[in-house]
């Protein structure tokens, strides 16, 4: 179970082979399962139609227990360390999917190699330590995949794909000319440079998903992004020319935003609505380990609480800023500011309901354009 939608099917298909084969031994694992790991293991909180929960990556967890070496008294398996692994897609019947053509999900690397991001889960509670594929022998996996998958697009699903590995890719783009990918990637430094953008169009980049958050350096600068907005003015403007979709999130809200840090973001997003593709607003949830979680007044939240529907294995809280501007005032500015400018409204309305980034990949940059 990696996403919480996935958690009820997941709970019903378990009952299921209970019900059906009472010997067999049911484990359950994932991303979701692993952020819950301190509520659970706190609250000791077992699930009858589970014998095992494995927190972290799980191979090695499966083959122990395989193998038999697995003590099977012990309800919670810990597997801190990734290790690499190479998809096997030969028993899934690709032609069945709701998918006008087949794209192969595949992840570079485990975890996130930036982990500075304040509001991140994966900084604040990672489910994965980080490691990553050699990048030279990526480009060779996805040729190896398209060949004897016969497909032609893919789906990068790290956290953010590795600058190495957008290399690798680069570097081999007469032999990847014939694919399609996209995911997501920081604002890294290196992506200013025109060539290497242009690089990545040509071995078959179709659209990179890329985290903005704010057009305000300060709130950037609390947030821990890492990032320079003259460095995202470089790069949106380089895949733009290069033919390379952006999907851009934004994210209003933030503890210590300002309604003057708002309008930054806002004039940020004018000035360059004509190099953005597609966009995601939003309004932040804080995690709930968060590091601004300190004592009250020591910080720029004054106070917070696990969301009501999901305790106590929400993921995320509420808060109260310190200051006058909050969720409540930044969901207003998005609304009336944000959704009321015109040069905004054009891109957001190329997202129609139910409309994701995985189908902005299908339709690609200029399908909206008359």
């Amino acid at each position: 179970m990696n996403y919480r939608h996935q958690v009820l099917p997941a709970f019903e298909l378990a009952g299921l082979l209970r019900r059906h084969f009472p010997g067999i031994r049911v484990v359950a694992g994932g991303g979701m399962l692993t952020s819950w790991k301190k509520a659970l293991s706190e609250l000791d909180l077992r699930f009858s139609c589970f014998d095992h929960i494995v927190f972290g990556p799980g191979e090695e967890a499966l083959a122990s227990m395989a193998a038999g070496d697995s003590d099977p008294s012990d309800y919670f398996l810990d597997q801190t360390r990734a290790i690499a692994f190479v998809p096997d897609f030969g028993t899934l019947r690709l032609q069945d999917y709701l998918c006008p053509l087949p794209v192969l999900p595949l992840s570079t690397s485990r975890g996130c190699y930036w982990s500075n991001c304040r509001f991140c889960p994966e900084a604040t509670a990672p489910t994965h330590s980080y490691t990553s594929h050699a990048p030279n022998a990526v480009p060779d996996l996805l040729l190896r995949l398209a060949q004897k998958h016969e497909v032609t697009h893919f789906h990068l699903t790290d956290n953010a794909i590795p600058l190495p590995v957008l290399q690798a890719l680069a570097e081999r783009r007469k032999d990847m000319a014939a694919l399609a990918w996209h995911g997501f990637v920081r604002f890294e430094a290196a992506l200013t440079d025109a060539g290497l953008v242009s690089r990545l169009a040509e071995a078959g980049c179709k659209m990179l998903q890329l985290g903005l958050e704010s057009g305000s350096a300060r709130v950037l600068q609390q947030l821990g992004k890492g990032t320079r907005l003259d460095h995202v003015s470089q790069i949106l403007k380089n895949l733009h020319q290069s033919g390379i979709a952006s999907y851009v999130y934004v994210m209003l809200g933030s503890p210590g935003e300002t309604e003057a840090d708002a309008e930054q973001t806002l004039a940020f997003l004018e000035k360059h609505a004509a190099q953005i593709s597609y966009l995601n607003l939003a309004i932040m949830n804080l995690p709930r380990d968060s590091e601004w979680l300190v004592e009250p007044g020591q910080s720029d939240i004054r106070s917070s609480a696990l969301l009501g529907e999901e305790k106590p294995l929400g993921l995320y809280r509420s808060f109260e800023p310190a200051g006058n501007w909050g969720r409540r005032e930044a969901r207003l500015f998005l609304k009336q500011r944000l959704l009321g400018s015109g040069p905004i409204r054009e891109i957001v309305n190329r997202t129609p309901p139910y409309f994701t980034s995985n189908h902005a990949f299908l339709l690609g940059r200029d399908a909206f354009k008359s």
